[in-house]
Formats: C-alpha cells, structure tokens, sequence
C-alpha cells in the first residue's frame, strides 16, 4: 500500500473524530436525555434505585453531551485552518 499524503491522512483523522463527536452528541447524550433526571421524571418516580439510575443517566449525558473537544478541531482542520492550542487539551 502507498502512505497517505499528509492532507489526505488530516482529513480522515478529521472526518473520524467529527463522526464521533457527532455520535456522542447527538445518539448517546440525546438518548440518555429520555431517563435523565429532571423535573418531571422525579416527581413521578417513587423508588430510590430509579432515582439513581436517572442520577448517573443524567452523569453520562452531561459527560457524552460536551463533544466540543473533538468536533471543533475537527471541524477546522477540515476547513484547513488550524486550531488555537487550547482546543486541542481543553483541560490540561
């Protein structure tokens, strides 16, 4: 097999990482969304295991629902711009 050229393998790294983000975004965090805990739902539930499972269903959502690390980056270097350093490690 030949090597990739360098902008080649950019936008694929690219395109996966977009397509994860965009996953966790829109398939699990909107998906965990439905048993989160809100308002509603605990006004209607009356055991304690249930309001754990809607406590770490709304833990999980926050977590799967900040894809901004992967999907701006992303995003940019698609468009062939580079992104600012904290982007890439938002949290170091």
């Amino acid at each position: 097999m030949t090597p990739l050229n360098p902008e080649r393998r950019r936008n694929e790294t690219s395109g996966k990482r977009l397509a994860t983000g965009l996953f966790r975004k829109f398939i699990l965090a909107d998906s965990l969304a439905l048993v989160a805990i809100t308002a509603t739902n605990v006004t209607q539930v009356n055991a304690t295991g249930w309001l754990w499972l809607m406590l770490a269903a709304y833990s999980f959502q926050l977590y799967f629902d900040l894809p901004v690390t992967p999907i701006s980056p992303s995003v940019w270097a698609l468009v062939g711009l580079h992104s600012a350093g904290k982007l890439q490690s938002p949290l170091s």
